[in-house]
């Protein structure tokens, strides 16, 4: 067998990996969506508790763009 070249996935295969990618994409667009309704929320509240969770806000979108580079995208 030439090592060069791949083996043909079977359908089955193919489709557990499809699953998977999607299942991963769809949790990252619900989490991206949260992200954002949270940093609208956050914009209303006063004192302490804003700059608390404006912090988690911010470190969860640090580590949500580092997840989406780590799968080679690029955040913008």
């Amino acid at each position: 067998m030439n090592p060069n070249k791949k083996e043909k996935m079977t359908p089955f295969e193919q489709a557990k990996i499809n699953i998977r990618t999607f299942a991963s994409n769809a949790n990252m667009l619900f989490s991206t969506q949260m992200l954002a309704e949270a940093a609208i929320t956050i914009k209303d509240l006063e004192g302490e508790e804003k700059d608390i969770l404006s912090k988690m806000c911010d470190s969860t979108l640090v580590d949500l763009s580092s997840f989406i580079e780590e799968k080679g995208a690029k955040w913008n």
